[in-house]
């Protein structure tokens, strides 16, 4: 059975990839500093050990048992709060990050998958992108050092917002803006739109991230390399067209809309070029199919736990 460490795993793409690899019958460590009450139980399957590691202290990293394969999903995944405490981000996203390269390289090299960003576009010098974005722009290049340097076999996923189930940081609107428009929707909360609403997104189902993730630990020819990860061009909205979508299947208008101005490090248009993935997977999920499914489940949810 094949043993796969999965960092953070508690948070909202962890946990959806975890479900998905213990569905799958895969061996799953979770590191965290913490378990959440809310899954106390959930350490008691057959197929799940937790581990509590901090993994911005290296000494913490003793307590990982050797695998076959680390999905990194560990940090602070929001801008906001970076440039409240950019030195939180930078312990969180780039020393845990470096920590556990260094040990996922030492002896017999494990194949390890990071999660970054497309926050760190565009690539060069003199670019606005938050602390957030340049703490995970550091990692990804740290991490590509390791691989060419330390020959670390290794897949960067530079993901776009992620929504879908399982988000429990509620009240946090940059962790996903999609998600965070239907709860404000739901609990009666004004929303902000930036610029005329109209910026081009391709935001990705977290499901869809998870199967991506699945289908690269099982695919060894996708090892080294570095992929963009969205919806693509075929699953293209703007802010304003996803709040048309939830007040249709709410019912419910928003309460208030607050305009503001774009943010020096907010892009028009992104949309990720997922051209090279495209041979070996694609996102299955629509938006309407997935705001229909992201809404079911915090309708049962988000009264409870925000």
């Amino acid at each position: 059975m094949m043993k796969i460490l999965v960092t953070g795993w508690h948070g909202f793409l962890g946990f959806n990839l975890t479900q998905l690899l213990l569905e799958n019958s895969y061996q799953v460590f979770g590191a965290s500093r913490s378990c959440p009450p809310r899954l106390a139980n959930y350490c008691s399957h057959d197929y799940f050990t937790y581990i509590s590691c901090d993994i911005s202290d290296p000494r913490d990293l003793k307590k990982l048992p050797h695998v076959d394969f680390v999905v990194h999903l560990a940090g602070n995944t929001s801008a906001s709060a970076s440039n409240k405490s950019p030195r939180f981000d930078f312990e969180q996203n780039l020393i845990g990050t470096f920590n556990l390269l260094e040990w996922a390289s030492r002896g017999e090299p494990t194949p390890f998958i990071l999660s970054s960003t497309a926050k760190i576009y565009p690539l060069g010098d003199n670019i606005p992108r938050s602390f957030y974005g340049t703490s995970k722009y550091a990692a990804d290049i740290y991490a590509q050092e390791f691989q060419s340097n330390l020959s670390l076999p290794l897949i960067i996923n530079r993901f776009v917002t992620l929504y879908g189930p399982h988000q429990y940081s509620f009240s946090a609107p940059d962790k996903s803006w999609v998600n965070w428009f239907i709860q404000a929707n739901l609990q009666g909360k004004s929303i902000t739109l930036a610029g005329n609403g109209d910026q081009r997104r391709d935001p990705l189902y977290v499901l869809d991230a998870a199967h991506l993730i699945l289908k690269q630990i099982k695919t060894p020819e996708m090892m080294n390399n570095i992929f963009d990860v969205g919806g693509g061009v075929s699953l293209v909205t703007t802010p304003r067209d996803v709040v048309r979508k939830i007040v249709y299947l709410t019912k419910n208008d928003f309460t208030k809309t607050i305009w503001r101005d774009l943010r020096i490090d907010e892009k028009p248009t992104f949309i990720a070029d997922i051209s090279k993935l495209e041979p070996y997977w694609k996102p299955k999920t629509g938006l309407h199919s997935g705001l229909a499914s992201t809404l079911q489940w915090m309708r049962k949810t988000v009264e409870h736990y925000a």
